[in-house]
């Protein structure tokens, strides 16, 4: 078998995502894919990035600098404590990091001069934050669609000078749902999106 050479090794290494000095010699960064590889076979032949994947779809938080034995562990010791609660997760993930393609707008009557506002959703699943643009058609995630729902604004009445006014709670925001795009209407959105961005990039 022919040796391979520092090119060979720096091309496999950075196909296992293996990071390395530019001035490494071929023997270190040999070492270095070996030393990888028996780590690999420790976790079960996945590699980081897949292991990283599938944390980040069971909601598992780790420190960015975690190795793939260390991550596997807490895959397992999750899985061993959520024994059929995983697949519940997973599609609650996906559930709430669904799109929708929606316009939205303030029913208060106090925010209908703002052209936007700023929305955050966290849970033990997801965590998503989204600048809103009010009467414009855009893509939200449903957990910030939910919450969007979910406030309220009081608004005072008072039929005329001799009753008390009275309040009710009312929806702080309308939602219009909106069909979501074709293949060809999304591809023509794209293309549209990138003129704009050069066009931006000329001023």
């Amino acid at each position: 078998m022919a040796e391979l050479t520092i090119n060979d090794l720096k091309k496999q290494a950075d196909e296992l995502g293996i990071k390395y000095l530019t001035n490494i010699s071929a023997k270190d960064l040999l070492e270095k894919i070996e030393q990888y590889e028996a780590k690999l076979e420790e976790s079960d032949g996945l590699t980081l990035k897949e292991l990283k994947k599938e944390a980040n779809d069971l909601g598992i938080r780790y420190p960015a600098t975690i190795d793939a034995t260390s991550l596997l562990q807490k895959i397992e010791d999750f899985k061993k404590l959520n024994i059929g609660n995983v697949k519940d997760a997973v599609k609650c993930r996906k559930e709430l990091e669904a799109l929708h393609r929606v316009i939205i707008t303030p029913n208060n009557p106090n925010m209908t001069s703002l052209p936007a506002s700023y929305f955050a959703f966290s849970n033990q699943y997801v965590t998503k934050r989204k600048a809103i643009l009010f009467g414009t058609p855009i893509f939200v995630e449903k957990c910030i669609l939910n919450q969007i729902a979910s406030q309220k604004y009081i608004k005072a009445t008072q039929a005329n000078k001799k009753e008390r006014p009275s309040a009710k709670l009312l929806p702080a925001y309308n939602i219009e749902y909106l069909p979501m795009p074709t293949e060809a209407e999304l591809e023509e959105m794209k293309v549209a999106k990138m003129r704009k961005d050069d066009s931006l990039r000329e001023i």
